[in-house]
């Protein structure tokens, strides 16, 4: 089935116009071309899916999840600084930093499809949220310990310490040294205290709160010393007051040291756990997207080698199937129009040339020539313009072969003719010696009736003798007359069947001049073939060319497209430096933040992160240049393709325009043989108008040998009236004189009847001279030719100049009859 429905295709493609055949060529090609261009552009959509899947997803996912753990550090980078310097701004920055973690892990959560990274992504939320919280708390205890000591310690402190300086100066004043050492040891303890506060607020060391309950104890037992002593009222009142002060002090110092200690509780308890488990938390979100990142890499590598194999592979079989095609169909048109310019070259140059030496000869006179035509028709089984070329060379030829039919037929029958009439003309010729002699005889014979009847005239004695003699030469010339009525009638047949034969051979000339008619029409009907072979073949190479000038225009795209790509590796180049100065401000901004210490540790961390981000980018931004590349190279063999399938075209211009000039050839070699058939048709006319001549020729012959048949009737009624003129002598011998007048009138008359034979003979010797001129001109035998008029048999039958001025008689037992024998042996005696 499959063979067959292939069969089915070849044929309807062969039967397909020439222009048709290009085009469907054209067209299955350009659609390959469309099919890998198509295919190319699809395998692209998908790797920019695939990329921009990379890009727009995944990279953005990557660069949040990479974000989330750089701002999970700074948060908590903000948050401990806070708690250590309790600053304001650190305060400020954590909740900046907050907002915007939040803000990511809102986008990450909108962006997440995996559900493990939607679970990381949810106890992330959840522990940052424990984290702000208890962040909220400790911020409330460092503002709760500002207040403190800002309202408090820091008016209790110097309250107590000037009621401490006023006792003292009472003190002083009154003399009182055990007041003033108590007061001085209370200050003391009082100072120590306030720094062990500082210290501890500092520093969080246990060690300075044993100190401060140590100075407290000492503030306290100064107190209750000092409370023993005897001083004043005022004095008494000043230490009360001192007293009260430093108790509140204490009382806030050790409020102060239990929200610190909840602080460090809820540091320890919370937010070191937290920090820690947020930082793991986003390092397996990051790792995460990594690994969707790289099995991204790993499958867009994998479907572009894919694309690329694919796309080689229908190039390649598109190449092929391509130049298959093309040698295909320009096989298909090749072959023929070599077939045909094979035969036509054979035509023009042998049977074109063989017709028109033939005809040439034909036309001098040579009937012993014959035509071969060695052209065979062309075997084109297609049914484009190129086989109806193939069928017109075809009629071409078989006309060519029945016009070499015709010739070797109109030879033939004018070989046979031409023999006919040169039979004739002999038998002609040989008559009109035997109508000469038999007139010289009726002259001599008549010379004798003279003779007789004047006898008659000088003596009646010899009479009797003279009538025996004329009764036997009267029945003697009745019997010559006879013979020459004979020969007339056989001459009349003889020139009818020559009107026939020559009838015959103008009707023969006329087939041949219709035949050259009908060959002059093929001929121009060839013509004309050709001239529409070669429009179509003009209007084949216009559409080539316009198929040229739309894989140029293509070729252009394609280039453009290449101009374009080089252009987006020129931004591929621009976001690749971008990363690399990227990378190098991450790297001075790591360099940065070890000289910062402590301090840039969070700066650090997130200098490093831009820094993967960086060199993330620089690779991405390689493998976009390495599909950009490979972009390239796809338009650069598309490009290439289209110079290859661009020069195909540029040589299936050139064959058509071979082929253009092959028809040109065989339109000028049409219109050469066009011109020779109408030679031959015009050497044939000329042949008919001579037939014609030849006809009226013999139709005068025939009129002559009628009106000589005439006078050879009177002849013989008048011998009749001499035999009953005698016969009345005989009886009535009165009417001697009268008889003898009488047939003195007859021989005067016979006298002019037998100039008119002679001249009747002469004629028609003349044309059978003519004819026999006539004749000569045709060859009938390649061996030998047909003698001229004046060496034939006339001149054996009568004779030539250089013998005898007298025609010479026949030999009796061959051209003369039995009567010409007989009377002339009576006239010898």
């Amino acid at each position: 089935m499959f063979v067959e429905a292939q069969g089915v295709t070849l044929k309807y493609f062969k039967n397909l116009k020439v222009g048709t055949k290009i085009l469907v060529t054209f067209a299955i090609v350009i659609g390959m071309m469309a099919l890998v261009g198509g295919l190319a552009i699809y395998r692209i959509n998908q790797i920019g899916g695939v990329v921009a899947d990379l890009a727009d997803h995944l990279a953005v996912e990557q660069h949040l999840a990479d974000t989330i753990s750089g701002e999970s550090w700074a948060a908590r980078f903000y948050a401990l600084r806070h708690i250590n310097t309790t600053n304001t701004e650190d305060k400020e920055s954590f909740q900046m930093e907050a907002a915007y973690f939040d803000n990511l892990l809102t986008q990450a959560e909108e962006m997440a499809q995996r559900p493990e990274r939607i679970e990381m992504l949810a106890t992330l939320r959840q522990n940052f949220d424990e984290y702000d919280q208890t962040f909220a708390q400790i911020s409330a205890l460092i503002a709760g310990r500002k207040q403190i000591v800002n309202e408090q310690l820091d008016k209790l402190g110097p309250k107590a310490k000037g009621k401490l300086d006023s006792l003292g100066k009472r003190a002083l004043k009154q003399g009182n040294p055990e007041v003033i050492y108590q007061v001085s040891a209370i200050q003391q303890a009082l100072q120590l205290m306030r720094y062990d506060v500082f210290k501890y607020l500092n520093s969080g060391d246990d060690i300075w709160v044993q100190n401060f309950n140590l100075h407290s104890q000492q503030a306290q037992s100064g107190f209750k010393k000092l409370q023993k002593l005897q001083h004043t009222p005022e004095m008494q009142a000043l230490a009360t007051e001192a007293d009260m002060l430093v108790e509140q002090y204490q009382r806030a110092v050790f409020e102060l040291i239990d929200g610190f200690k909840l602080q460090q509780q809820l540091v320890d308890d919370e937010l070191n756990r937290l920090g820690p488990v947020m930082r793991n938390t986003g390092m397996g979100i990051t790792a995460s997207v990594e690994e969707d990142f790289e099995h991204a890499e790993s499958s867009a590598e994998t479907f572009v080698q894919y694309t690329r194999w694919i796309v080689l592979v229908t190039m390649l079989f598109s190449v092929l199937a391509g130049l298959a095609l093309g040698l295909f169909t320009a096989r298909g048109i090749t072959r023929p129009l070599q077939r045909i310019t094979e035969t036509s070259q054979q035509i023009a140059n042998i049977d074109l040339q063989t017709l028109s030496t033939e005809m040439s000869a034909l036309a001098n006179g040579d009937l012993t020539r014959s035509i071969t035509i060695t052209a065979r028709p062309v075997k084109v089984d297609s049914g484009d313009e190129l086989g109806q070329m193939a069928q017109a060379f075809n009629a071409v030829i078989v006309r060519l072969q029945e016009i070499g039919y015709a010739f070797e037929n109109m030879n033939a029958s004018l070989r046979t003719l031409v023999s006919q009439v040169a039979g004739s003309a002999n038998e002609l010729n040989i008559a009109s010696g035997h109508l000469s002699n038999t007139a010289v005889q009726t002259e001599m014979v008549a010379a004798q009736v003279g003779g007789a009847i004047q006898h008659v005239v000088n003596g009646a004695q010899a009479q009797t003798t003279s009538l025996d003699t004329a009764a036997a030469a009267i029945e003697n010339m009745t019997q010559a007359i006879e013979g020459v009525a004979h020969g007339g009638q056989s001459q009349a047949e003889a020139v009818a069947m020559s009107v026939q034969l020559t009838e015959q051979m103008s009707q023969a000339i006329e087939r041949v001049g219709a035949n050259a008619q009908a060959g002059a029409n093929d001929a121009a009907a060839a013509t004309r073939a050709a001239r529409n072979g070669a429009q179509i073949i003009q209007q084949t190479i216009n559409g080539m060319k316009q198929i040229h000038h739309k894989v140029e225009a293509s070729a252009q795209r394609v280039q453009e497209m290449g101009q374009q790509s080089d252009q987006i590796g020129a931004i591929v180049e621009t976001i690749d430096e971008i990363a690399s100065q990227t990378n190098l401000l991450a790297l001075n901004a790591a360099i940065e933040a070890a000289r910062a210490g402590e301090h840039g540790r969070g700066f650090a961390v997130v200098a490093d992160e831009v820094r993967k981000l960086a060199e993330k980018s620089t690779e991405a931004t390689k493998e976009i240049a390495a599909l950009i590349e490979g972009i390239q190279q796809t338009v650069t063999e598309a490009v290439r393709a289209m110079n290859e399938e661009t020069a195909e075209v540029e040589a299936g211009v050139a064959r058509a325009n071979q082929a253009g000039q092959a028809l040109d050839d065989i339109l000028e070699t049409s219109e050469k043989m066009r011109r020779q058939v109408q030679e031959i048709d015009a050497a044939a006319k000329e042949m008919t108008t001579s037939a014609g001549g030849l006809v009226s020729a013999m139709d005068t012959v025939s009129a002559v040998v009628e009106e000589n048949m005439a006078s050879t009737e009177e002849m013989t009624a008048g011998s009749y009236q001499v035999t009953e003129l005698i016969n009345e002598i005989v009886e009535v011998s009165q009417e001697n004189s009268v008889a003898a007048e009488q047939v003195n009138a007859a021989a005067v008359d016979m006298s002019e009847q037998l100039q008119d034979v002679n001249q009747a003979a002469a004629s028609l010797n003349e044309m059978a001279g003519a004819l026999q001129t006539l004749v000569a001109r045709f060859k009938l035998d390649a061996e030998s030719d047909t003698p001229p008029a004046d060496e034939g048999e006339y001149a054996e039958a009568a004779g030539s100049d250089d013998h005898n001025s007298q025609p010479v008689q026949p030999d009796a037992t061959e051209a003369a009859p039995p009567q010409m024998v007989k009377l002339g042996v009576q006239n010898g005696a």
